[in-house]
């Protein structure tokens, strides 16, 4: 990038900043459909609900994994959210599975 004549950089143009950066959001060019950005935050913001067995819930998490295929979340985050949004009951339950805390 050229120096401008008083030493600082040039100030690029944010109509080209924003061009250039669609094609990062989501790796296929242009930006995130608004139902992705919903998908993705039900995966991450994932609660058990209060009359929900363990089961039920693990198969309404694999539900929102399978909606949203590009979310992008390596399985070690999916794991860790989805035992995050469990009760502290289902807590003790996979602890003791696991033997020992997660």
């Amino acid at each position: 990038m050229a120096v401008e004549g008083n030493g600082d950089l040039p100030v690029p143009n944010l109509q080209t900043m924003e061009e250039l950066c669609q094609p990062c959001l989501n790796g296929r060019g242009g930006p995130i459909p608004p139902i992705a950005i919903q998908l993705k935050n039900e995966i991450t913001n994932f609660r058990q609900r209060p009359d929900e067995s363990l089961f039920e819930a693990w198969e309404r998490y694999k539900l929102l994994i399978d909606r949203c295929p590009n979310h992008n979340m390596l399985r070690v985050t999916q794991m860790d959210t989805f035992y995050n949004g469990l009760t502290l009951r289902h807590h003790d339950t996979i602890n003791a599975a696991a033997g020992g805390t997660l």
